[in-house]
C-alpha cells in the first residue's frame, strides 16, 4: 500500500470515529453519575480555585476518594477558562482524548506488526461501541487508555532503536505515571510494566546504558505518580487505608467469593464478557505461537498481555459492570488480529478455510460490533438532567436546594445555594450533614431519584411531590407546613 492510500483509508476510518464521537454529543450517553461528580470538581477549580467536589456553598470534600486524577482534569479546566462551563466543553475534552487514543492506537500498532494490522486493528476499536459509550462522556477510563499507550508507544520506541534517548525514556515514564493517575484500575499498569521488563531485561538491565533508561523511565513514572499524591489526597483527613481499600473494593463488597463464581458465570452466559473471553483466548494462542516458535515477544507485548490479564483477574471480584474490564478488553484488540493471523497458519492448506480464513473472520467480528455501533451510538435521545435543565433555571438562584444523591443535577445547577447529599455506596458517603437542615425549614426544593424509597423516607412531611420529570421527583416546600413541627419519626434521620 503506498503511502497514499494508507493516509486516505486512515482519513477515512478516522472520519468514521469523528462522526460517532460527535454525533449526538449531549445527551448521548446520558449525563449521568460520575461525569456530574467530575464535571463539578472541573468547574470549583476553573471558576473558584478550588480542588475540591462543593457540597454547600460553603463546604467542599477533598479529592481521596474521586476516582479521576489531574492528567484528564487539567485539560478539563483549561477548556472552560478558555471557552467557559458546559456538558458540550468538556464532552469536547473526552472526545479529544477519544480521537487521540485512536491515533496512538494505530500507530502503535504499526510499530508492532506493520500497516495492514493497524489499519484492521483501527477498525475494529473504531467500531467497537463501549469506546463511545465510555469515551464520550467525561469519565477516567479512555483518557487512561490514551496515556498508557502513549507511554507503550514511546517504550517501543525505545525497545526497537539502537540508540536509546534519555529523554525518550522519562518522557515514557511520565505518560505511565499520567495512565496511573488517570484511574485507580490503571495501578495495574505497575506490575504489568515490572513483568515486561523482567521479560526483556537484556534491553533494559544489560548494559549500563539500559540501566539508566530504565532509571528514566521509573524516575519519570514516579515523578508524576507523586504529582497526583500530591493534588489527589488529603492523608491529614483520609487515612491511606481507606483510600487503599476504597480503589481496591470500589464497591465495598463484604464477600467477594460468591462475585467471583457470578462473573465467571458471565462470561459463558452474556455475550459481552464472551466476547472478551474470546479475545483473550486470541491473545493466549498468540503468545503460545510466537514461544513455540521462537518469535521474539517484546516487552511492550508482554505488559498489554499482563494488564489485560489483571483486569480480568480485578473485574472477577467486583460487581459485574461491564465497564471494569473495558480497559483491558480494548487493550487485547492488539492481540486479535496476529492471533487470527496465527491460526490461519495453522489451516492454511484447509482445502475450504484456510485462505479465506482470516477475512471471514474478521468480517465476522465487525458485523457482530456494527449491530451494537448502531444502535447504541447512533441513538440521540434527551437525557434527564437535560429535560429537567428549564426547571432548574426557572429557580431562584439565591434559594436552597437540595440534590439528594443527584450529581448529575447539581452539575446543571447555577444557582448559589445547591446542597448535596451524595451517597457513593454503602460506606462511603459525602454532604451528610446537609440532610440536618431537612428539618429546618431550610429547602425549598429537594430532588431525588423517583425509585429512591430509602430516601424519601427520610424527607419531613413538609414537602410535597410538586412534579416528576424523567424519573426524577421534585419535591416543593409546603410553607403551610412547618419542617419543625415533623414527628421525631418522620424527622429521624
Amino acid at each position: 500500500m503506498s503511502k497514499k492510500q494508507e493516509i486516505f483509508v486512515l482519513a477515512l476510518i478516522m472520519l468514521a470515529a469523528v462522526f460517532l464521537s460527535s454525533y449526538c454529543l449531549k445527551t448521548s450517553p446520558a449525563f449521568w453519575f460520575d461525569e456530574g461528580i467530575f464535571y463539578q470538581v472541573v468547574n470549583n477549580l476553573a471558576v473558584n480555585g478550588q480542588l475540591g467536589l462543593p457540597l454547600s456553598p460553603t463546604t467542599s470534600s477533598d479529592l481521596s476518594l474521586i476516582s479521576m486524577g489531574y492528567p484528564i482534569f487539567l485539560p478539563a479546566v483549561l477548556a472552560f477558562k478558555i471557552f467557559g462551563s458546559g456538558v458540550i466543553v468538556i464532552r469536547m475534552v473526552a472526545i479529544a482524548f477519544l480521537l487521540g487514543f485512536f491515533i496512538v492506537a494505530f500507530f502503535l500498532a504499526k510499530k508492532l506488526y506493520g500497516l495492514r494490522v493497524a489499519l484492521a486493528t483501527m477498525l475494529l476499536l473504531v467500531t467497537f461501541s463501549p469506546l463511545y459509550g465510555n469515551g464520550k462522556s467525561f469519565l477516567g477510563e479512555v483518557p487512561g487508555l490514551f496515556f498508557f499507550l502513549t507511554g507503550l508507544f514511546i517504550l517501543t520506541i525505545l525497545e526497537q532503536s539502537k540508540i536509546k534517548r534519555i529523554y525518550l525514556a522519562f518522557l515514557g515514564g511520565i505518560f505511565f505515571g499520567f495512565a496511573v493517575s488517570a484511574k485507580p484500575i490503571f495501578i495495574l499498569i505497575l506490575p504489568a510494566l515490572a513483568a515486561g521488563l523482567a521479560v526483556q531485561w537484556r534491553n533494559f538491565l544489560a548494559s549500563r546504558q539500559d540501566r539508566r533508561i530504565t532509571i528514566a523511565l521509573l524516575v519519570g513514572l514516579g515523578f508524576a505518580v507523586n504529582v497526583w499524591v500530591w493534588t489527589q489526597f488529603d492523608l491529614s483527613t483520609t487515612s491511606i487505608s481507606s483510600v487503599f481499600g476504597h480503589f481496591v473494593n470500589p464497591n465495598h463488597l463484604d464477600k467477594t467469593a460468591p462475585a467471583i463464581f457470578v462473573n465467571l458465570l458471565r462470561f459463558f452466559t452474556e455475550s459481552t464478557p464472551m466476547f472478551f473471553l474470546l479475545q483473550l483466548c486470541l491473545a493466549v494462542y498468540y503468545f503460545f505461537y510466537c514461544f513455540k516458535r521462537r518469535i521474539h515477544i517484546s516487552a511492550t507485548k508482554t505488559i498489554i498481555f499482563t494488564f489485560a490479564f489483571l483486569i480480568f483477574a480485578a473485574y472477577l471480584r467486583n460487581v459485574g459492570w461491564y465497564r471494569y474490564f473495558f480497559p483491558g478488553q480494548v487493550m487485547v484488540y492488539f492481540f486479535m488480529i496476529p492471533g487470527l493471523l496465527a491460526i490461519e497458519t495453522k489451516i492454511k492448506n484447509s482445502k475450504y478455510y484456510g485462505r479465506y480464513f482470516v477475512p471471514i473472520v474478521f468480517s465476522a467480528i465487525l458485523v457482530v460490533q456494527i449491530l451494537p455501533l448502531s444502535k447504541n451510538a447512533l441513538t440521540c435521545i434527551i437525557d434527564a438532567p437535560t429535560a429537567i435543565e428549564p426547571y432548574l433555571k426557572s429557580l431562584d438562584e439565591h434559594s436552597p436546594v437540595l440534590f439528594y444523591s443527584l450529581p448529575q443535577l447539581a452539575a446543571r445547577y447555577e444557582g448559589s445555594a445547591a446542597y448535596q447529599y451524595i451517597k457513593m455506596n454503602k460506606t462511603v458517603i459525602l454532604g451528610e450533614d446537609n440532610l440536618d437542615l431537612l428539618n429546618q425549614d431550610f429547602f425549598s426544593r429537594i430532588f431525588i431519584e423517583e425509585n429512591d424509597m430509602v430516601g424519601k423516607e427520610q424527607l419531613p412531611s413538609c414537602f410535597k411531590l410538586d412534579q416528576t420529570i424523567r424519573g426524577i421527583d421534585i419535591y416543593r416546600r409546603d410553607l403551610q407546613i412547618s419542617c419543625k413541627a415533623t414527628t421525631s419519626s418522620e424527622s429521624n434521620i
